[in-house]
């Protein structure tokens, strides 16, 4: 029973990320990646703040960390959330579903091996080393559009999308090796407290305070539920099932992400992948197959 309740929790997980990318991309038509990002964390603020109110806070041995702690993890998720939103309201949003989904996972133990010693261990794994090349070349296929094997032009929005996977990247690095002993949903609810206010903060000096008054309140309501559902829903879903079905299990369903956004985008946004961005995409989709079926041989191996 606890283990189907905990892949109901995943299911809705890659539903919602699936759905996400097409979500931010049809919110760009009317409000910035700023402007998009502090409503969203304004609505996701306080739904987490309840939530842990209610069920985090009351749970024993709950680790507290100052306010200073989590300034530079802070930071570097603030740098994700623009690198990713303005990347998908200046590319596709199937293409960015895929190299967050895709080539993230890669891009991650590259990170963990980088400033994690007892991580580089993975890296030395013959099919760790075979995703890295895989996801490697998916991606220069995904942003770059060769023509007549001469002319190319990069595609900045999936390069900075890219830019957003590296900066998810250190940001989950950061988690791994200074939060891991505190409540995950109290660790997100925080962050994204601090997020709020550092969008606050660049509305402001970027001058596009004065277009909340362009707002409609059908655009601010859909602006507030995409907080709810994509950063404070999510959330609570991702951290309940991967408490009832382990990481690896979990991450064979987060895989069906891409495959959800490459379907949604078709039908609600029209949008279409040349040969050439498909190919990328499923390599670096199948660059993360290879690390999920990777970890199960090693997980049997030891059993």
């Amino acid at each position: 029973m606890k283990n189907r309740i905990g892949y109901i929790f995943v299911a809705i997980t890659t539903l919602i990320w699936g759905i996400n990318p097409t979500m931010f991309k049809s919110l760009s038509g009317f409000a910035s990646p700023n402007v998009q990002n502090f409503f969203r964390m304004l609505m996701a603020s306080i739904f987490l703040y309840i939530y842990a109110k209610c069920f985090e806070e009351k749970k024993k041995e709950i680790k507290v960390h100052s306010i200073k702690d989590y300034i530079l993890p802070g930071v570097v998720c603030y740098a994700f959330a623009q690198f990713y939103i303005f990347g998908i309201s200046l590319s596709k949003a199937n293409i960015a579903s895929f190299i967050m989904s895709g080539l993230g996972p890669v891009i991650t133990i590259i990170i963990l091996a980088l400033f994690i010693k007892e991580e580089r261990k993975h890296t030395k794994d013959f099919w760790v080393k075979t995703s890295i090349v895989i996801g490697f070349i998916g991606a220069v296929l995904v942003m770059l559009n060769f023509s007549g094997g001469i002319q190319y032009g990069l595609d900045f929005g999936a390069f900075m999308v890219l830019l957003g996977a590296i900066f998810w990247a250190i940001y989950t690095m950061l988690i791994r090796k200074y939060f891991s002993d505190v409540s995950p949903i109290i660790f997100c609810r925080n962050i994204i407290i601090m997020n709020c206010l550092f969008f606050f903060v660049t509305i402001i000096f970027t001058g596009e305070l004065f277009q909340l008054g362009n707002l409609t309140l059908l655009q601010i309501g859909l602006l507030l539920l995409a907080g709810i559902i994509a950063d404070a829903f999510a959330n609570i879903t991702f951290f309940l099932g991967i408490t009832k079905v382990s990481a690896i299990k979990a991450n064979v369903i987060f895989l069906l992400a891409p495959i959800i956004s490459l379907v949604v985008a078709r039908i609600t946004l029209n949008e279409s992948l040349t040969l050439q961005q498909f190919i990328g995409c499923m390599l670096t989709l199948l660059a993360s197959i290879l690390l999920t079926a990777n970890e199960f041989r090693k997980r049997f191996k030891t059993q």
